[in-house]
């Protein structure tokens, strides 16, 4: 049975290295890894955890194993995706960036993903997130049919990318 679970300080010790471990491989497979992603990986709870975000973990309950993963870091409201959205900025309204969402090839198709996604933006709709935004790469299509069927829109990529191989970014106006 798969649970969603947040990483947390008491559970980090079973579960922090198992975030990094699922996301390595991903990564690894099918982009390449940046300093960013490294430094998210390394240090969930100073980049996303401590400053109001979250890691949430789909984990195999019969043996401990983390399967999957995805996470919300806390950020400025992004005004160009909120042009893209038809978002009006409003002061004090937040964005986050949903981050490190990916399941292990042995665990793909069987709704983990979805279940994952589901979860993470109840999340940010409690954490009263404005906007979401989400770098991606063109060729990872089922990823994007999942991020249209939650009504991301994809944006215009801007001058400056937070990510240098992301070529897509997708938002989503919660507010």
């Amino acid at each position: 049975m798969i649970q969603i679970v947040d990483l947390t300080r008491e559970n980090a010790a079973l579960f922090a290295y198992q975030f990094y471990n699922v996301n390595f491989e991903w990564i690894s497979r099918l982009i390449f890894m940046e300093d960013a992603d490294e430094n998210v990986m390394r240090n969930p709870f100073e980049t996303c955890i401590d400053r109001g975000g979250a890691i949430l973990l789909a984990v195999e309950t019969s043996n401990n194993v983390v399967v999957g993963s995805v996470g919300l870091k806390p950020g400025p409201f992004d005004e160009h995706v909120g042009r893209a959205c038809n978002q009006t900025p409003v002061e004090g309204l937040c964005s986050f960036e949903v981050l490190k969402f990916c399941v292990s090839p042995s665990y793909q198709r069987r709704g983990i993903g979805k279940k994952l996604f589901a979860a993470v933006l109840e999340r940010a709709k409690h954490l009263n997130a404005a906007q979401l935004v989400l770098w991606s790469k063109k060729r990872l299509t089922v990823a994007h049919k999942l991020y249209q069927q939650y009504d991301f829109t994809q944006v215009e990529l801007p001058a400056t990318k937070v990510y240098d191989g992301a070529d897509v970014l997708c938002g989503m106006a919660l507010k």
